[in-house]
């Protein structure tokens, strides 16, 4: 058994705020695998706390080709969405608000939905700050205009938790050494219908996870999963525990990388800082992706075991 991981998680849902709700529109389709427990709104410590919940989503997606939701054990979520004209749309959930992304100086006020917000408006960035809740605080970082800000502030939910879900366990691994996990998604528009539905993303990664093995606060190591077939990286192939791998060149600024064929995905391991072979290998080996990766529905409810 190697040391600790620790995992990160985020969680989906909305937060009615105090003057009404905010509208559920039919648009609002498949999100990650929901789960049960006390919602953002009901516990705000519960934000950022276990590695393998979301708290933090939206009601509208209309203009965005893809989502992903993440979050750490430092009581912070996040959601990032590109939108159809390759913009970014960041929100973030935090228990502290010095963890939220830097900002300009103030330069005027808003309601969502009967909470006072902050707004900033600098370059093309657009943001938008706010407390949901007595000790959470929320912001949406636009680069179309202060008014997108402001609407995707409006849509913001925090009444439901979802899992992280990721289509492979890593076998003799402890929970405790996950830092971080995200879940990838990309949004499709059936043919003449403006109604965006939500499904695991085919193009990035599914599912990704970050651990911290060892002890080195500057060392980390992520194990993601693509639906892809990637060509051979020219590497001589190996079985490490049975799992057919191999090594492959790793991106900036990942050291180290391997990957490893599973059916119709393909799962790599990356090392970053001052990465452990035998930890490195160890991880390869320990890969079991599920019998159907694309059944979203057949994803374990959690990366170990």
């Amino acid at each position: 058994m190697l040391a600790a991981t620790t995992l990160l998680i985020g969680s989906s849902a909305w937060w009615p705020g105090n003057r009404g709700t905010v509208p559920i529109p039919e648009t609002a389709a498949a999100r990650p695998p929901a789960t049960g427990g006390m919602n953002a709104i009901e516990a705000p410590e519960v934000v950022g706390s276990d590695p393998t919940l979301f708290h933090l989503d939206v009601a509208d997606l209309r203009g965005w080709s893809s989502v992903a939701w993440s979050s750490g054990r430092n009581g912070h979520e996040e959601l990032v969405a590109e939108t159809s004209e390759g913009g970014e749309v960041r929100i973030e959930l935090s228990r502290d608000p010095q963890t939220l992304a830097q900002r300009g100086g103030v330069t005027g006020s808003a309601m969502v939905w009967g909470n006072t917000a902050e707004t900033t408006d600098y370059g093309d960035r657009h943001m938008v700050r706010w407390q949901p809740a007595p000790g959470l605080w929320a912001q949406v970082r636009s680069g179309v205009d202060a008014a997108d800000a402001l609407r995707i502030a409006e849509s913001v939910r925090l009444d439901r938790v979802f899992r992280c879900a990721v289509p492979f366990r890593l076998v003799g691994f402890e929970a405790t050494t996950l830092v971080k996990c995200a879940t990838h998604f990309t949004v499709l528009y059936a043919r003449g219908s403006p109604k965006p539905t939500v499904l695991p993303i085919a193009l990035g990664p599914w599912g990704e996870v970050w651990l911290s093995i060892g002890g080195d606060p500057q060392t980390e190591y992520q194990v993601a999963m693509t639906q892809a077939q990637v060509a051979a990286s020219g590497m001589p192939a190996q079985r490490i525990t049975r799992v057919p791998a191999r090594m492959t060149p790793p991106p900036s600024p990942a050291k180290a990388g391997w990957e490893v064929p599973a059916g119709e995905a393909t799962a790599y391991v990356w090392g970053f800082g001052a990465p452990d072979e035998a930890v490195m290998t160890a991880l390869v080996g320990a890969i079991r992706p599920v019998d159907d990766v694309l059944d979203m529905e057949s994803w374990p409810t959690g990366p170990f075991g």
